[in-house]
């Protein structure tokens, strides 16, 4: 196995500060990177892992986190080499290190972002950015890359003209290139890109305007009230979606992987997948009434609350549940699709209008502030929320205004 280690380069600039160095040693060969940090000799701890850097915490932090995702790297690419077809050896592994350096590969480098995502588990994001890489890759052609330094206003203009023509709507083209952009900006942060050469500072992001869809209270009701056969899909479904709006709309996430455990002094008290906040909420007596008809004598703490998830299978990582919890949202949405049709309601009914219309429904209600609706959705600051009700409150007082107009 090829040892990595940081070092620092023994000469030093004119301004007295010296290289940190990727180190990669096997059998006493060694071969050594350059990288983008530069530090002062008494500011570097070489054997404090993951806190090499002393000195000012704005630059110490980066340059942490910018060596942290090298080693990260370096630790990954004897596998990429083999997947290739390339022997992992040290020479190898260096010349690909210095290679990406050197030719400034984006592509290669949004890669690295998307294989970081995966490494921490972080498997929306790592969706999303592989979503990203696909679509850019067949913009290109197959086999052709994209270097940092051909990213100007020009190519952006054109990209976005590309995403449009082959079917995307206004807000998706808008995340496409919010995703090209974050990346940009973290190369910028690890030395790989120059801020002066930014070409968002000339190129403004498009998005349409769009509203949240919710039901209104009665609507809630109808689907509270709908008689379906104890036992059958549809009203397993309804059970889903009604407890995820009494807990402030509980993402599907959560639901499926909710556990007896949760449940503490008449509370839930669990960790939200998507922030890895920890939420505690009352449970409601029509939650509660929810709840009892899972609850049995063989109950374990352990148990999934809902039959969702196969209880007796071991998934092999997060990115296989995921995928399987992906599967299982779309069977609910399709079955809410029903119940909706049954109840009468003409707004498509999916598990994350819960959310919303918990939101939307609390909002109007008067009886809670925004700053405790904002905490029951777990969000991580008021700005958060009020972004999140606009695409409620502007229609809503719309429709008042005009009402007001013509009651006279």
């Amino acid at each position: 196995m090829i040892g990595i280690h940081l070092e620092l380069n023994n000469k030093k600039r004119k301004d007295g500060l010296h290289n940190v160095m990727l180190r990669l040693s096997y059998k006493r060969k060694l071969k050594r990177i350059k990288t983008t940090v530069f530090v002062k000799e008494k500011d570097f701890k070489k054997n404090n892992y993951a806190h090499w850097i002393g000195g000012t915490r704005t630059m110490r932090d980066k340059q942490n986190t910018l060596l942290l995702n090298l080693i990260g790297d370096a630790q990954r690419t004897p596998s990429l080499l083999e997947k290739k077809g390339i022997p992992p050896t040290i020479d190898n592994v260096a010349e690909y290190l210095k290679g990406n350096e050197k030719e400034g590969s984006f592509v290669s480098y949004a890669k690295k972002i998307k294989q970081r995502f995966l490494d921490s588990e972080q498997i929306n994001s790592y969706k999303k950015y592989k979503t990203f890489i696909t679509k850019l890759q067949t913009y290109l052609g197959e086999g052709k890359d994209l270097k940092f330094n051909q990213i100007n206003v020009s190519f952006l203009v054109n990209y976005e003209v590309y995403l449009k023509k082959i079917g995307n709507s206004i807000n998706t083209v808008q995340k496409e290139i919010k995703v090209l952009r974050a990346i940009l900006y973290r190369a910028i942060n690890e030395d790989l890109f120059e801020q002066e050469k930014n070409p968002f500072f000339r190129f403004k992001i498009k998005a349409a305007k769009t509203s949240k869809k919710k039901l209104s209270a009665n609507e809630v009701k109808k689907i509270e009230k709908l008689k379906l056969e104890k036992g059958t899909t549809l009203w397993h479904v309804r059970n889903y979606w009604m407890l995820s709006f009494f807990l402030a709309g509980i993402r599907f996430n959560d639901c499926c992987q909710l556990k007896w455990k949760a449940i503490n002094n008449g509370r839930f008290e669990y960790q939200m997948h998507k922030t890895g906040e920890t939420k505690s909420i009352e449970i409601h007596p029509k939650a509660q009434k929810i709840l009892s008809y899972y609850e049995d004598d063989d109950k374990n703490d352990d148990d999934y609350i809902f039959p969702i998830l196969d209880p007796n299978y071991k998934f092999k990582d997060k990115l296989e549940l995921f995928t399987k919890i992906s599967s299982k949202n779309a069977m609910v949405n399709n079955n809410l699709k029903k119940i909706g049709k049954k109840a009468g309601i003409k707004t498509p009914l999916n598990f994350h209008l819960s959310r919303h219309s918990f939101a939307f429904i609390a909002r109007k209600s008067g009886k809670m502030t925004l700053y405790q609706i904002s905490k029951q959705l777990g969000h991580s600051d008021l700005k958060t929320s009020e972004r999140y009700f606009s695409g409620f409150d502007e229609l809503t007082e719309n429709d008042e205004a005009m009402r007001d107009v013509f009651d006279y």
